[in-house]
């Protein structure tokens, strides 16, 4: 079953101006969408995609996140960036990492590099924010139960909704 994982933001350029200094980390981006996919094609946008399953073959987490480059700014002067996708496959006690209570992976995403803040400005300009097409993927990804945790640079979770940005697949 899908979850609506939106953060609960103001994207107007305005707001963004006036509440950057004082916002927490939750209220500067928005996780506005997400697919589990097969594929990320070079104009950036997913292939296939998959919902509560997927083969044992290559898979990407791809997700569309909004910010303002103020929002970002904010970020880094935080120590929240980059932003990470954390890779764990889960066994049935528990979070594991072939049989270890690590993560597999944490791979850190292109969302909020410093080069896109000022890429996107005339974007910023015309919308009021921008958003950005990041993924992560495993190649040799394994059959079982996955987790991806989305965490700032700090280890703190992106939150999503009112609770930490976590998707969840069954590879098989």
């Amino acid at each position: 079953m899908k979850r609506p994982f939106v953060l609960a933001v103001s994207l107007a350029a305005a707001s963004w101006l006036s509440n950057v200094g004082s916002a927490s980390a939750d209220d500067l981006i928005e996780v506005a969408s997400y697919k589990w996919t097969d594929q990320v094609t070079a104009d950036r946008q997913y292939e296939r995609t998959f919902t509560d399953t997927a083969p044992v073959a290559p898979l990407n987490l791809w997700m569309l996140v909004k910010a303002s480059p103020e929002a970002l700014k904010a970020l880094a002067k935080r120590g929240k960036l980059p932003i990470y996708h954390q890779w764990f496959r889960l066994a049935i006690t528990g979070t594991s990492a072939e049989g270890a209570t690590e993560m597999i992976d944490s791979i850190p995403l292109d969302a909020g590099r410093a080069d896109l803040v000022t890429r996107l400005g005339l974007e910023v300009e015309r919308r009021g924010f921008f958003d950005w097409r990041t993924w992560s993927r495993k190649d040799n990804i394994r059959a079982g139960n996955w987790l991806v945790r989305v965490k700032y640079a700090d280890n703190t979770p992106v939150r999503c909704g009112g609770q930490d940005c976590e998707f969840r697949i069954t590879v098989k």
